[in-house]
């Protein structure tokens, strides 16, 4: 079997495991994506105060500042149980099993509920928590493959908080993943460099076009990008080395921030996207809590109004000492609240006014990717799907608003007549 069959038969044992490679075709990146249990991602969103101490800590030590950051010793106690209450949660998941000493980033802003884990087999970087007092961090590997790696592996954490900070549905912050990163490696032969494609031939390096120097070497050289070379001509813009050279080491240390960097930060992020999107995937809603005191005669009233806005109501009760006046507590989308308040007034007559305030996310059931395929399904919704898919219309006024690209058609359905009228 050849390395393009090869390829494949591992794409199609695990379609979630996504190949990604840089623009020069240089590093490959394998990254998963798994979703987060809600008992640990509730975790993570109480521990905030705790990640941030942990972040300016492993900042400071990684910078070698005159000012070092420290912490307390019973922020650090804290930060020791979190990091064991954290284990204990991924470990009654089967596919999160022992993996709270392989995190090597949290997400977005390093404090977010998302988790970067460190899967590689032959590199073995400091975890998270290697600044943290009475802890011990994994081994370093001591392969070659290691000592090349770490250099760029910066590259790989701002690629990693990059992609959480724009998911791929409406460029909003990531919410409840954990990302594995399975490989990472140079592409030294051809039959790795036949993984380039996949089955229909489609390019799987983000469709970003690749440098005509590069296209046209040989599979047996390597050309990447020369950092002393951003003022030369097109042509003289790379170094090629033989299969037998240190790739990476050519580039030096003094490069971590030149253009190799920069490729594996932009393939990482578009890696950790792709992941995204071979699972089933859900947008998150802010959700405001309405409390709406109002008579008997007009409660129906606002009930409509709530349903038309995407609510429902949580809890009704009269008010203590009184007959006919209720008090309602609900939940509506804020993306529903624009004019809620005024129009609660207006359908009311004044009687009721609701307040308002935030309370949680919530993330809405329907898939903004869904069409009617069964029969089932066809007959109820109609072949066009007359009835609105709510999450795409929310990603879809998100895109909207930012001037992103839409999905939509001008004309939906193009098949009713239309008579001009004859002047």
């Amino acid at each position: 079997m050849d390395g393009a069959a090869a390829a494949a038969a591992v794409r199609d044992s695990d379609p979630t495991l996504v190949t990604q490679y840089t623009i020069d075709r240089s590093v490959v990146l394998r990254v998963r994506a798994v979703p987060l249990p809600p008992d640990v991602i509730e975790l993570l969103e109480k521990n905030v105060r705790l990640l941030r101490g942990l972040s300016l800590l492993n900042s400071s030590k990684e910078q070698n500042t005159s000012r070092q950051a420290t912490l307390t010793e019973s922020t650090v106690s804290e930060l020791l149980e979190f990091k064991a209450q954290l284990g204990k949660l991924l470990d009654a998941h089967t596919d999160l099993t022992g993996l709270v000493d392989a995190i090597t980033a949290f997400g977005p802003n390093q404090v977010g509920p998302n988790l970067l884990v460190n899967r590689v087999a032959d590199y073995r970087r400091p975890s998270a928590w290697k600044h943290l007092a009475e802890t011990t961090s994994l081994p370093l590997a001591s392969s070659p493959q290691s000592g090349q790696m770490r250099p760029l592996d910066h590259s790989v954490l701002y690629g990693f908080q990059l992609a959480m900070l724009a998911g791929p549905l409406c460029e909003e912050p990531v919410h409840g993943v954990c990302f594995m990163l399975e490989d990472w490696s140079n592409v030294k032969d051809k039959d790795c460099a036949d993984e380039l494609t996949d089955d229909d031939g489609d390019d799987v390096t983000g469709g970003i076009s690749v440098p005509s120097a590069v296209a046209a070497a040989s599979p047996d050289n390597l050309a990447i990008h020369s950092p002393s070379s951003f003022g030369a001509a097109a042509e003289s813009s790379f170094i090629v080395g033989t299969p037998g050279d240190d790739i990476i080491a050519a580039v030096g240390s003094s490069s971590t921030f030149g253009p190799l960097s920069g490729q594996l930060m932009s393939a990482m992020k578009e890696a950790c996207r792709r992941a995204m999107l071979t699972q089933p995937i859900r947008i998150m809603l802010a959700m405001y809590s309405c409390e709406i005191h109002a008579a008997s005669e007009v409660l129906g009233r606002v009930y409509a109004v709530l349903g038309r806005r995407g609510g429902r109501v949580v809890h009704e009760d009269l008010r203590p000492g009184s007959t006919n006046v209720f008090s309602v507590r609900a939940v509506v989308p804020v993306a529903e609240s624009f004019g809620f308040a005024p129009e609660i007034r207006k359908k009311t007559s004044g009687v009721a006014s609701p307040q308002l305030f935030f309370s949680h996310w919530e993330a809405v059931p329907s898939d903004p990717f869904w069409v009617p395929t069964t029969e089932e399904e066809l007959l109820h919704f109609g072949e066009k799907a007359d009835s609105e898919n709510q999450a795409r219309r929310y990603v879809n006024s998100v895109r909207r608003r930012k001037g992103l690209t839409v999905d939509e058609k001008i004309v939906e359905h193009a098949e009713k007549q239309r008579t001009m009228m004859r002047t």
